[in-house]
């Protein structure tokens, strides 16, 4: 990942910290305002969880993500966005949703959820359910002054 400031200025060197598992990126915060990018390998948009933090960064202006199969997604803070609602909206919608009938965002996003007693059908279809929910959250953001583009 990379951090600039509003004149789309390197921060610093490594605007990263590795997560705790490989492939993991923490996007360190700053006091100034920045743009934050980085890549998700899978090719998919943010998750809830990314959306939440980005919101909560009084400093952080956008967040863009870049897929290996070229896919670019990007969320960015309006004038008027409502951080605080915004959050709301996504932890309700997390806590609502089923995911193959059963499962909330939280559950299937959780360290401890077992994916290898699904079936083939399952697994595939709750990947599908989870990239459609993730893509509805990030676009909910328009009615908190958060704008989300893809390409």
């Amino acid at each position: 990942s990379r951090i600039y400031d509003a004149d789309m200025n390197p921060i610093k060197d490594h605007g990263y910290v590795v997560g705790s598992k490989p492939g993991q990126v923490r996007i360190d915060d700053h006091d100034k305002p920045y743009h934050a990018f980085h890549n998700h390998p899978s090719g998919e948009t943010f998750s809830p969880d990314d959306l939440i933090i980005f919101g909560q960064r009084k400093n952080q202006m956008s967040i863009t993500a870049v897929g290996n199969n070229g896919n670019v997604y990007c969320i960015f803070k309006t004038s008027n966005a409502n951080s605080t609602g915004y959050k709301y909206f996504l932890r309700n919608q997390c806590r609502q949703k089923r995911f193959l009938d059963k499962y909330t965002y939280w559950d299937v996003s959780s360290k401890s959820f077992d994916k290898s007693k699904l079936t083939d059908l399952e697994r595939a279809e709750l990947k599908g359910q989870i990239s459609a929910f993730c893509e509805s959250c990030a676009k909910g953001g328009v009615f908190y002054g958060f704008n989300y583009r893809k390409k």
